[in-house]
This record gives C-alpha cells, sequence and structure tokens, in this order.
C-alpha cells in the first residue's frame, strides 16, 4: 500500500523537494490499482501522498496563519475584519480555467515524455534485432559479431546515458540522494558521484572492464561531454562496419542496409531532441506565476469570507 503511494519510491522521501515517479504498471500493480478497497487504502495512506506533503509546506502553513491571524483580530477587536462572498465566488471561474489549462499542459507534457521514452524502447529493440540478424555473413564470422554485439552494447547505453543526460540525479532517487544534497546537484557538486553511478550502471548493464576494448569505450563514453550523441556515433560506426565488410563486391547493398539502420539511428536522435525540448521548455512561466499569484491571493482572501459563517473555526 504504502509503496504505491510512495509513487514507486522504494524508500521514503528525504525530503519534499524530491520528485515523485510513477511506477510502471504489471498485472500485480494493476490488480491492486483497481481493488475495490484502494478507496480505505489511499485514506490510510494520506500521510505518504507526495502531493500532500508537498502543500502543507508553505502553501497551507501560510493559510492556517493567515486564518489564525484574522480569527484572533476578530475575536480582540470591536469591529471585526470580514468581507461578502461575491469577491471570492466571481473569479473562482477564472481561476477554476486557470488551474485545469495548466494541469491540462502538465498532464499532456507527461503524456508526451511518456510516448518519447517508449519510441526509444521500440526503436532500441528493432536496432537490435537487425543489427544480430544482418550483421554477421555467418556463425563463423567474428568480425560481423563483434560490431553487432558493439551495437548492441551502445543501444543498451543509450537508454541509462540518456536518463542521467535528462535528470539531475540520474533517475535514482535513492542513490545519488543519500550522499550528495539537490542544492549541490543542481550546483554541479555532484559530479563526481553522479559519474560514479553512471560508470557502476553502464558496468552492470553494458560494458565488461575485464576486456580491454569495452574498458576504453566505458571511459570515452562516462568523459564524452554529450554522452547519448556519443554511443548514437558508435552505434553508426560500428554497423557501417559490419554492413561494409559483408557487403563484398556489392556496395549497392551497403548502401541498402546502411539506410535501414541509419533510419532508426535517426529516430533514436529525434526522441532525444523531443526528449530535450521537454525538459527545457517549461509552460510559459508569465501564464505559471499570474496563476500562482491569482491562487495565493484566493485562497487567503478566503477566511474573510468564512468568518461571518463560522466564526473561531475558521482555520480549520
Amino acid at each position: 500500500w504504502i509503496t504505491m503511494e510512495k509513487g514507486g519510491q522504494e524508500k521514503r522521501r528525504a525530503s519534499r523537494g524530491q520528485p515523485t515517479r510513477d511506477q510502471n504498471f504489471d498485472h500485480e500493480k494493476w490488480s491492486m490499482h483497481k481493488d475495490p478497497r484502494r478507496h480505505v487504502r489511499h485514506f490510510v495512506t494520506w500521510g505518504y501522498s507526495a502531493a500532500t506533503q508537498r502543500i502543507l509546506f508553505p502553501d497551507l502553513a501560510l493559510i492556517f496563519s493567515t486564518s489564525t491571524a484574522l480569527t484572533a483580530y476578530n475575536c480582540l477587536a470591536e469591529v471585526p475584519m470580514y468581507m461578502p462572498p461575491e469577491p471570492i465566488v466571481l473569479p473562482s471561474v477564472a481561476l477554476g480555467l486557470l488551474i485545469t489549462f495548466r494541469t491540462n499542459t502538465a498532464n499532456m507534457r507527461y503524456n508526451e515524455a511518456r510516448c518519447l521514452w517508449g519510441e526509444i524502447v521500440n526503436t532500441s529493440r528493432d536496432i537490435t534485432r537487425i543489427a544480430l540478424q544482418w550483421m554477421p555473413q555467418s556463425k563463423d564470422d567474428a568480425f560481423g559479431k563483434a560490431q553487432a554485439a558493439k551495437v548492441c552494447r551502445m543501444t543498451k547505453a543509450f537508454s541509462i546515458v540518456l536518463k542521467y543526460h535528462l535528470t539531475i540525479d540520474g533517475g535514482s532517487p535513492d542513490g545519488t540522494r543519500l550522499e550528495v544534497e539537490r542544492d549541490d546537484l543542481i550546483k554541479g557538486e555532484g559530479g563526481p558521484i553522479l559519474k560514479k553511478e553512471l560508470r557502476d550502471e553502464l558496468i552492470k548493464y553494458c560494458f565488461d572492464p575485464n576486456d580491454p576494448e569495452q574498458l576504453i569505450e566505458l571511459d570515452r563514453c562516462v568523459e564524452s561531454s554529450h554522452r547519448p550523441l556519443w554511443t548514437i556515433q558508435q552505434m553508426c560506426t560500428a554497423s557501417h562496419a559490419g554492413i561494409w565488410a559483408r557487403c563484398g563486391d556489392r556496395p549497392d547493398r551497403a548502401i541498402r542496409d546502411a539506410h535501414l539502420l541509419e533510419r532508426h539511428f535517426q529516430r533514436l536522435c529525434g526522441a532525444m531532441g523531443a526528449c530535450e525540448r521537454v525538459h527545457k521548455t517549461p509552460i510559459p512561466t508569465a501564464f505559471t506565476r499570474h496563476s500562482s499569484r491569482f491562487l495565493t491571493v484566493w485562497c487567503n482572501a478566503m477566511p474573510l469570507v468564512l468568518w461571518p459563517i463560522v466564526g473561531n473555526c475558521t482555520p480549520l
């Protein structure tokens, strides 16, 4: 229950600033998500909700302080301070439209990012399938197998380095954050630890440090200024070497096979660029700031309307 409510993180969030990441659902998680008792679970795990934790401070704390100060003033003052409900009711429609637009836009951005990641997964599968099927000329073609293995290796590395390229903590909130604070990561002071985590993850899934050639590839990948582009370039180099080796005296076959793989490399590069666009282009900041100001004024003015109705219970 608690793991589901915490948005996929295995440990309780160390700070409210940590991002939440929805889990990839499987049959077990879908059955829990559709469980008839889910409403009870949502209420019991209310305190673990990331949304609840984020609005407690300073948002709810500020509104509670405003309500308490108003209640204390009205209890002591001869002329209480309050206002009619019209100034709150009339702007509610406009405020609702602003918040709805912002919510829909955020959901659209999330869905676009998820579709892009799905395209990366599907394209990676196509590249590995084509490389393993067509690059070796035969079972005894050691060079072709080596180039196909390099393409597969770089394809796996691409997803990992892209994750580190797009996120501040490498997509690992339970790893780096235990040693480096978010402010240090933003300033770039957590670089060595992030680089070590990236290296360990690449060794775990992609590179064999006992192989001298793969060790050189690992070092160059980690030290590259743009790691995703570097891995794509290595895919192109390995695939073209393997294709030209098997074409023999038929260069037209090499051009045809190279174009087949090149289209998939272009899809990877395009998805990477789209991910960078989503990351670097927020919802128009003037709009979000105006919505925030509007909502703050509206919420903090609400106690003035509630005082004549509920009296001393206004803070509640």
